[in-house]
């Protein structure tokens, strides 16, 4: 091998090594940027489940209030003194 074609070659493993640099640089900025967005995703899932809850305890809340309301209690009593038919 001549002079030449070591040159050639050592320019060419630098060239492959940067290129090669260059994708783990690419790769390791985009996993970066999926871990962002997978923060900000579950972030705002959060965000969306407390809401959620909240509605429902709201709902709950007013169920439990008619359920336990003395009307409710006298109109099942008054149910259950109606004839039948």
């Amino acid at each position: 091998m001549g002079v030449f074609q070591m040159v050639i070659a050592i320019v060419f493993l630098g060239v492959i090594a940067g290129m090669f640099n260059k994708y783990l640089e690419y790769k390791k900025s985009l996993n970066k940027k999926r871990n962002e967005l997978d923060e900000q995703i579950i972030s705002k899932e959060l965000t969306t489940q407390k809401m959620i809850n909240k509605e429902f305890e709201k709902r709950i809340q007013a169920l439990e209030s008619i359920v336990t309301s003395e009307e409710y209690d006298l109109n099942q009593k008054f149910k259950g003194l109606k004839p039948d038919g």
